[in-house]
């Protein structure tokens, strides 16, 4: 079965397939939400086994997915977060999938991948993983109402307990639209 398919019958929320034509990536999912391109496409060779290609993804050319996971009022919802990502030229942190300035959600830096929700009053519930290679890697955050998790390249690499004043807090953000590749600096990454 091609990944695509496993992902498919996993029933996602959203699930789009950056190697179509673009610059509006449809939701394969169902849920009638698109990821919109800001910029030019550019290419980088597949990530993932069966997949067209990726995407390279920087300041300049940035993908805005149209996906309220965290939605206010619905801290304690399950969901997870869940992407192929190759640092290119990573110098500084790098969204994955997170909501614009704020960092939260799947991360990267030179050396870290970062899982993290952030909230109005009780600050930020983190769990991380230290990479030491350039490849690409299989990333999943999964946020419940208890805790925080990492899992990279299918392995729970990190996990910690929300704090009870987490577990009552309302998220931090402001836009509902999950962004991938804003930096503070000219970091690239390629996402599929």
């Amino acid at each position: 079965m091609s990944y695509q398919l496993q992902v498919l019958a996993a029933n996602p929320f959203s699930y789009w397939k950056l190697d179509e034509s673009g610059p509006a990536f449809p939701d394969s999912a169902g849920s009638l939400r698109t990821a919109d391109l800001v910029g030019t496409i550019v290419r980088h060779p597949a990530l993932v086994t069966g997949s067209g290609t990726a995407l390279l993804l920087s300041n300049t050319n940035h993908l805005d997915m149209d996906d309220p996971v965290f939605n206010k009022g619905y801290e304690q919802r399950q969901f997870s977060l869940e992407a192929w990502v190759k640092p290119v030229n990573v110098t500084g942190e790098i969204a994955v999938m997170s909501h614009a300035g704020t960092y939260d959600g799947l991360t990267i830096t030179p050396t870290h991948i970062y899982f993290r929700t952030i909230y109005q009053t009780a600050g930020t519930c983190e769990v991380s993983y230290e990479y030491e290679t350039g490849k690409s890697f299989h990333v999943i955050g999964v946020h419940s109402n208890a805790k925080n998790a990492l899992y990279v390249d299918g392995t729970l690499v990190a996990e910690t307990d929300l704090s009870d004043e987490q577990q009552a807090d309302a998220y931090g953000f402001v836009t509902t639209d999950l962004i991938a590749g804003e930096s503070t600096t000219g970091s690239t990454i390629a996402v599929d």
